[in-house]
């Protein structure tokens, strides 16, 4: 009987040596599991981090290079600590199923902790697989549809999916995602921005040439109203000088009916005086269309002007408005 006792001792005792065992055991790899978990969760926040860095870099598209490379630094880093983590997670598999091989009293009820963490390790794989599918249809899309729409639906993928937990190659294609999605913002702002200045400069030619073709006018006009002056001038002179050859007419015609017989230097007189007539009536004929003309190109030239004031206007509201969209 007493050995019996004894051996009954022994045997506790060895089986409270390897309970306390395994619970330190537990212990530990309950630690390394919160280390783990805490890691994912600095992860889940660098990459909100980062997502709130893009969404800086589309509202101020400055200093895209400089962005670009601490984004790759940024990458490489959450590469470096995604591997970590899986790494942790591998050695946290192996423990429990050395957990699992041991001969102890409590061997079903770590074997059925097991089975749970394996069916939740199980869901948590099916569930990453489906988005994982879903990430790679949002980027199939991505050609070919609103960007806006995308970056919604990431926003709430990140907050639904990423809080709390560990993280796996699939959390770095939605990195990569948002990544391509941030170049491709900067490719449509850089192409917006050629486009817009390509109008700019397009719409200062136009204005150098309407401007140009104003100051031709204008000083065609200038010529033209000089020249209206001279022939004022002109008409004035030759008025008072036929007014005067009228007159000597008047006097000749009288003088010819009083004598009938009259010299040719009278006749001689009236002929020049019908030809200085007829010339007057020539230049007082080009003097009314010099006029006509003057006051067509006055017309055109404010007709001109008027256009290229609502050209002007029109540009600067295209560009107003393109800037605006752009800032969108």
């Amino acid at each position: 009987l007493t050995p019996s006792i004894l051996q009954q001792d022994d045997a506790l005792q060895s089986l409270t040596e390897s309970t306390i065992n395994k619970q330190k055991l537990i212990e530990e790899v309950s630690r390394k599991v919160k280390e783990a978990e805490s890691k994912a969760q600095d992860l889940s926040i660098n990459i909100q981090l980062k997502e709130q860095l893009i969404k800086s870099v589309y509202a101020s598209t400055k200093d895209v290079k400089e962005t670009n490379e601490q984004y790759e630094q940024h990458i490489k880093t959450l590469e470096k600590e995604v591997d970590k983590a899986k790494q942790e997670y591998h050695d946290l598999q192996k423990n429990m199923q050395q957990i699992a091989t041991k001969n102890t009293s409590e061997k079903s009820k770590l074997e059925g902790e097991y089975r749970k963490k394996c069916e939740m390790a199980k869901a948590r794989l099916e569930s990453l697989q489906q988005k994982e599918k879903q990430y790679r249809d949002l980027m199939s899309k991505l050609s070919g549809n609103s960007e806006k729409r995308y970056v919604h639906s990431l926003n709430v993928l990140v907050k639904s999916d990423f809080n709390g937990t560990s993280l796996d190659v699939v959390q770095a294609v939605l990195f990569w995602l948002l990544i391509c999605l941030f170049l491709f913002r900067i490719a449509d702002l850089q192409s917006a921005l050629f486009r817009m200045k390509q109008q700019y400069e397009t719409a200062q030619k136009r204005i150098r040439e309407e401007s140009e073709l104003k100051n031709k006018f204008e000083q065609d006009l200038v010529r033209e109203q000089q020249r209206i002056q001279e022939l004022t001038i002109q008409n004035e002179q030759q008025q008072k000088i036929l007014k005067l050859k009228t007159e000597g007419l008047v006097a000749a015609q009288r003088k010819l009916r009083g004598a009938p017989n009259g010299t040719n230097n009278d006749g001689v007189a009236t002929i020049n005086i019908e030809a200085d007539m007829e010339k007057l009536v020539i230049e007082r004929k080009e003097l009314e269309t010099l006029r006509d003309d003057i006051s067509k190109r006055e017309e055109l030239i404010q007709k001109r002007e008027s256009l290229l004031n609502e050209r002007t206007e029109l540009e600067t509201k295209k560009l107003r408005t393109s800037q605006v969209l752009n800032k969108v």
